[in-house]
């Protein structure tokens, strides 16, 4: 257990070491934003004071995008954020665990990529999700829906499901999902 007297030693020693001024919440926030993202200090560092889509400063420390446009831009109409191809955060690894249990995978059809994102942000809710070279991935409590193009078909992908914890509740869960998607399903 930690107690007063060693936070303040490591708070005052982060502080010191990274030039910082953190609070206690602020660097609680930022060992979070640092793991999340998979990023080393430094480089969290540079990302959790700047808003991800313009680089603006941020009013509140790690709130990420500085106002809505911004948000809506990078989040919702699928904008590359200012850093493009080199974003530690657009192309960070998988927020998936590597022992997560495939539970189920189909094909499905649907219009297009930008429509099927957004039928599964609607679907999960907008917790944790993250863009990938080939890949969209969201997250919602025990399970974690893939998304991926399938290159020969523009209106075909492959819709996967993973957790931590298998079993067939998990295994509704997707059919609902998909059932949700109200697109046809490939056998």
């Amino acid at each position: 257990m930690l107690t007063t007297s060693r936070i303040i030693d490591e708070l005052t020693a982060f502080n010191q070491t990274q030039g910082t001024t953190f609070t206690a919440e602020n660097l609680i926030k930022f060992n979070y934003y640092k793991e999340h993202y998979c990023m080393e200090t430094k480089d969290a560092l540079n990302y959790i004071n700047t808003c991800h889509a313009c680089d603006g400063q941020l009013d509140i420390f790690a709130k990420e995008y500085c106002c809505f446009t911004c948000f809506n831009k990078v989040e919702e109409l699928d904008e590359p954020c200012f850093r493009g191809d080199d974003c530690l955060i657009c192309h960070r690894p998988p927020i998936m665990p590597s022992d997560a249990v495939l539970v189920h995978e189909t094909e499905c059809k649907y219009s297009s990529y930008k429509d099927i994102k957004l039928a599964l942000c609607s679907y999960v809710g907008t917790t944790a999700r993250q863009h990938l070279p080939d890949a969209f991935v969201a997250k919602n409590r025990d399970w974690w829906f893939v998304i991926k193009p399938i290159t020969t078909d523009p209106c075909k992908f492959n819709v996967a499901m993973y957790s931590l914890n298998h079993t067939s509740y998990l295994e509704r869960e997707f059919d609902m999902f998909l059932y949700y998607l109200r697109e046809p399903r490939f056998p």
